[in-house]
């Protein structure tokens, strides 16, 4: 499932709803644009589920949001991740990524419709990396953990 829909990506590109030729490679667009902009901040932009097998140590989940963890599942929220105690083998799953569209924060549903507006209109000479403007514009969303 996609966070942001053909339609509004379209409408975005102004390209005419009853045009239907490039259809598939705008979803294409959609879809990477969404995963590298979950890549570079750590929120999941779609709901889905996640499922963690444990190591016998601490495991740590750094996506954004996480919900429905099961009550029986030793666990801490910290700023930049979830701190999950499971022992060896033992798996637990649970949501990640927000519930719906409206919960989405507008700075990355604009970034993927930026992200897919720069791979549409440069689609022969395309770098697979986030553009300049896009990555300004969700900077203070990333999560991105800084070694020290």
């Amino acid at each position: 499932m996609s966070a942001v829909s053909l339609t509004l990506a379209k409408q975005y590109l102004r390209i005419d709803a009853g045009y239907t030729a490039e259809d598939e490679l705008i979803q294409l667009m959609i879809d990477a644009a969404e995963n590298d902009i979950e890549v570079y901040t750590s929120h999941v932009l779609a709901q889905r589920d996640y499922t963690l097998v444990g190591a016998g140590c601490e495991e740590r989940v750094y996506l954004y949001p996480i919900a429905d963890i099961s009550e029986d599942v030793k666990h801490h929220t910290y700023a930049l991740y979830t701190s999950f105690d499971l022992k060896k083998d033992v798996s637990t799953t649970f949501k990640v990524g927000y519930a719906s569209y409206e919960d989405i924060p507008k700075q990355l549903i604009t970034a993927v419709l930026k992200q897919v507006t720069y791979m549409f209109e440069n689609r022969d000479t395309y770098e697979a990396a986030l553009h300049t403007d896009v990555k300004s514009m969700i900077n203070q969303l990333r999560r991105a953990i800084v070694a020290v």
